[in-house]
């Protein structure tokens, strides 16, 4: 290995041994198009992201001139992605309200009923937990016969949740958490006109739902339920 000189070491860069908190706020190189959001000392990417009910990628790339998502000065001017100024941000009792509602069986093989736990709100989530569920690769091999042993090895159950018109919203990510027992949960848009749903596919990789069907359950209930 050859020795360290002045000549083969290079000089260090300036900014080498700066604190990144200590240089000056970046600002929009134009004015932000909607809302705006000044950095201050605890913020993060994903905090202000969380705040403002936006996707973290939505508002990276809307801040192009914060060339590190993971370093932000205090004093850094944000624009938030799909905000207007005139838009006011909701409290949360506003904005958010739980809900426990059955999913119902739809598959012979299937008897009882599990729970979808959802928060209603534009920063809502869902929460699918099933029980005492038989292995999915069965079920996806009674519907198809065909399906390769070998592909059937990943199957897994996984979740919808589908707006009334049954456009996908969001893919609920299912992991079996024991024998017969499989949880997951995702942060969506949720409203009481969706339906959640769950199917048994051959990978949990898949885009879109299968034919597979094992569960459904409309979240209108949420809305029934207070006015009983």
């Amino acid at each position: 290995m050859a020795e360290a000189t002045a000549e083969n070491v290079g000089t260090v860069p300036s900014w080498w041994n700066e604190d990144p908190r200590q240089r000056e706020p970046r600002r929009p190189s134009t004015p932000c198009p909607g809302l705006s959001h000044v950095v201050r000392t605890s913020d993060s990417m994903w905090k202000i992201a969380r705040r403002y009910g936006v996707s973290l990628r939505d508002l990276i790339d809307a801040n192009p001139h914060i060339p590190d998502p993971e370093v932000l000065i205090p004093g850094d001017v944000l624009c938030i992605p799909g905000r207007r100024p005139e838009e006011p941000e909701r409290p949360p009792e506003e904005m958010e309200e739980w809900c426990c509602v059955i999913l119902e069986p739809v598959h012979r093989e299937v008897e009882d009923p599990s729970v979808t736990l959802v928060r209603l709100g534009r920063r809502g989530h869902v929460m699918i937990a099933l029980h005492d569920m038989p292995d999915p690769a069965r079920l996806v091999r009674e519907s198809h016969p065909d399906s390769e042993f070998w592909r059937l090895r990943r199957a897994a159950y996984v979740g919808w949740l589908m707006s009334r018109e049954g456009r996908l919203k969001r893919r609920i990510f299912l992991l079996s958490a024991g024998e017969g027992f499989w949880i997951g949960h995702q942060d969506a848009d949720v409203e009481t006109e969706d339906e959640v749903i769950v199917t048994a596919e051959e990978s949990a990789q898949v885009r879109e739902p299968g034919d597979v069907l094992v569960y459904r359950a409309r979240l209108e209930e949420c809305t029934r339920r207070e006015d009983e």
